[in-house]
């Protein structure tokens, strides 16, 4: 009776080897893939054979691997299997999983596959190695049965099994750092290099492969990059910051894994130039542009999700975006103008208790200190009550004796953030003023700032503007010099708004608000001629406040459609958000003004969009319809986190690439008492090498194939 197969992990190597079984012994596996949601454990332990293929990504800060994957993978194998490994892993692993895991019979087969040619090479490999320890030895023929047919075929022990991979990846590395160095020489004795190699490398000792000098648009072996304009989210420790990743200098980042937001640490960032870029053009509006061997995850039209090169993606194959809430770091927020703003020079302070009076003595004038006895209203010096050390919550502070006082200490709540959303749609600042506009029949809009400010206790002026003897505008202003620095940290004009950090690791109900403010004062209702069908959109010139908005409204599992456009008068793109889904139109028909939504009709058929599918609450997949190729020099960046993923322009998941061969071996190596002096020499060059390219950090690794 044929043994069943299963699969754990179902990636590159994973993907491929669901293939082989399929196609070249018509056996369906049994797979499970947790990040992915693919199968289930259950599913996976009615297999008599299990093949391990998930990540091991090498751990930069505690210089090894991560076996988190695979400890995971184990522990959800029941029963007694035979476990075959073919994750890369330091020699000596299986031997240790074999101890700890003692009623599983565990063996590896080492992977030489590459990503662009991964089902030929699983297909048909050069070579077939099967590892064995002493409990599996018994079970290694069958296993290189199973395994599709080579040249070479060896059973060997497990930890030379996977050392036999480390000897092929390091020597390659070894070839690629010789080959720039005869490169160097050739150049100084002005010969051609070209030459010399091809003639050198028909020596069928020395052979061809990674002798080219010029891999990809770069020398050396570097990391996967994106164009300096595709946006990151960056946490700073005082929230989420939206920043290009060409101006990343950070340590943490916005991640995911299983379909989950969590702040992931960054363990390296690299700048190179290359001569060309790939862009993906999905459905939705969404985009990517990267060199050409920036890995990308993706799901293929059979439904396999694979990590490949993103010349190497096709028009159909699916990017996920990822739709989860992010982690509440601030259950409560509460805005300190004084510390927050550093204003400390002709500002004045009100509200103190008389009770400390002898405190201020000493740093007031005879008549200050007169006037604060008497116990009547007194604005003191900010400068003597910081140095007073009086505490500043309750009281108010301003500029100039004729400022407006405002609130040295206020809590972030729904009124305060709803403001802020009007700020940023419909306000500005200018000579230290804080405006918010309208149009004049906006009374539910103008009311609510009204009450907002007043229940602050902030006092403001108004203004009616006219246009051809009709009302047209209405404008709340506050005089505030200490105001206007608080709201033009998020932008003085409509083309630098974003939303406040902060505001994005707040509880849902705030970030509600928040998104409230914005649609009340700049989103628009359209209705559709074909029915009760609608469409709310947002636009903006401002790409980092359209990058927060759309995040506010993915965390709610709406999934806009984007669009870049430019009127004929204007010289600045205008990015805009449309929800025209009857399920997200619903969700977000409480966020606008009643009087917009109020002979609003939905149907009650909720229709499903056709140009994407949901895989499950968390993660949307977005085909790809257009694949452009750039030939232009360019800036790329490159990030390497702890997770392997990273979040992206408009929520894409993308995929980094962190060392794992050379660097690795070294530190295994010296932990054995072994030193490596010829690896840590190409490391070394490589480094340097890496380093004169703009690579600012050498701590990437890219494989040539």
């Amino acid at each position: 009776m044929e043994k069943k197969i299963g699969i754990i992990g179902v990636g590159m190597v994973g993907g491929a080897l669901k293939r082989y079984f399929e196609k070249m012994r018509n056996i369906q596996p049994f797979v499970y893939d947790r990040g992915k949601n693919i199968g289930s454990p259950e599913e996976v332990n009615k297999a008599d054979i299990i093949f391990i293929c998930v990540p091991t990504p090498f751990n930069k800060e505690k210089n090894y691997f991560d076996l988190s994957y695979i400890e995971d993978a184990f522990s959800n194998i029941k029963g007694e299997k035979i476990v075959v490994i073919k994750s890369t892993v330091l020699p000596g692993t299986a031997e240790f999983l074999q101890e700890r895991y003692p009623q599983h019979k565990i063996l590896n087969n080492p992977e030489f596959l590459t990503e662009a040619t991964a089902d030929q090479d699983m297909c048909y490999p050069d070579r077939q190695i099967v590892g064995y320890t002493k409990k599996s030895f018994d079970v290694a023929g069958d296993i290189l049965m199973l395994l599709p047919l080579a040249p070479f075929s060896r059973i060997l022990p497990a930890t030379e099994a996977e050392m036999v991979k480390y000897f092929g990846n390091t020597w390659f590395s070894t070839k690629v750092i010789f080959a720039n160095q005869m490169y160097d020489l050739c150049q100084k004795l002005g010969i051609n290099y070209d030459r010399v190699m091809e003639a050198a490398a028909a020596d069928k000792r020395i052979g061809r492969t990674h002798l080219e000098v010029w891999h990809k648009g770069k020398r050396g072996y570097a990391g996967k990059c994106l164009i300096g304009e595709e946006m990151i989210y960056q946490y700073t420790g005082n929230g989420i910051k939206i920043v290009p990743i060409k101006d990343f200098c950070g340590d943490y980042i916005l991640s995911a894994k299983d379909g989950k937001l969590f702040i992931d640490k960054v363990l390296a960032k690299s700048k190179r130039k290359i001569e060309k870029t790939v862009k993906v053009n999905l459905s939705k509006g969404r985009n990517l542009e990267m060199s050409p061997d920036h890995l990308v995850v993706y799901v293929d039209k059979n439904g396999h999700f694979n990590i490949t090169e993103a010349e190497n993606l096709k028009i159909g194959d699916k990017i996920p975006v990822i739709l989860d809430k992010l982690p509440v770091v601030f259950d409560q927020y509460t805005i300190n103008l004084v510390k927050d703003l550093r204003i400390k020079e002709g500002v004045f302070v009100g509200n103190v208790a008389r009770d400390y009076a002898n405190e201020l003595k000493p740093y007031l004038s005879f008549h200050q200190y007169k006037g604060l006895k008497r116990v009547r209203p007194i604005s003191l010096p900010l400068s003597s009550v910081i140095q007073a050390k009086i505490p500043m919550e309750g009281l108010i502070i301003k500029t100039g004796k004729t400022g407006t006082w405002i609130p040295s200490q206020m809590g972030v709540d729904k009124d305060f953030v709803r403001l802020i959303g009007y700020y940023l749609a419909e306000g500005c600042v200018s000579d230290n003023r804080v405006f918010f506009s309208f149009g004049y029949s906006e009374k539910e809009l103008i009311e609510d700032v009204k009450f907002i400010l007043g229940r602050i206790g902030i006092k403001f002026s108004t203004q009616v503007g006219f246009w051809q003897g009709h009302k047209s505008s209405f404008t709340v202003k506050v005089s505030s010099k200490i105001l206007s620095r608080y709201f033009e940290q998020f932008g003085k004009d409509c083309y630098s708004k974003y939303i406040p950090d902060y505001i994005f690791l707040m509880p849902q109900e705030i970030k509600d608000e928040l998104l409230k403010g914005l649609l009340r004062g700049d989103g628009s209702l359209e209705a559709s001629n074909i029915g009760n069908y609608y469409t709310i959109s947002y636009a903006t010139v401002s790409k980092r406040l359209i990058e927060g908005i759309d995040l506010l409204l993915r965390e709610k599992g709406i999934l806009a459609s984007r669009r870049i456009f430019r009127s004929k008068k204007s010289k600045e793109n205008c990015y805009e958000l449309r929800i025209s889904e009857s399920k997200e139109i619903k969700k977000l028909l409480p966020f606008l003004t009643e009087e917009k939504r109020k002979n609003i009709k939905l149907t009650a058929k909720f229709i499903k969009s056709p140009v994407y599918e949901r895989l499950n609450e968390s993660v949307a997949l977005l085909p790809i319809k257009e694949i452009k190729r750039f030939t232009q020099p360019t800036w790329v960046y490159a990030l390497e986190t702890q997770n392997s993923f990273y979040l992206t322009t408009g929520g894409l998941l993308t995929h980094n690439c962190l060392p794992k061969d050379t660097k690795a071996l070294i530190r295994f190596a010296e932990k054995l008492g072994v030193d490596l002096k010829l690896h840590k020499v190409v490391d070394e060059i490589n480094d340097k090498l890496l380093k004169e390219q703009g690579i600012f950090d050498p701590e990437k690794y890219s494989k040539r194939e």
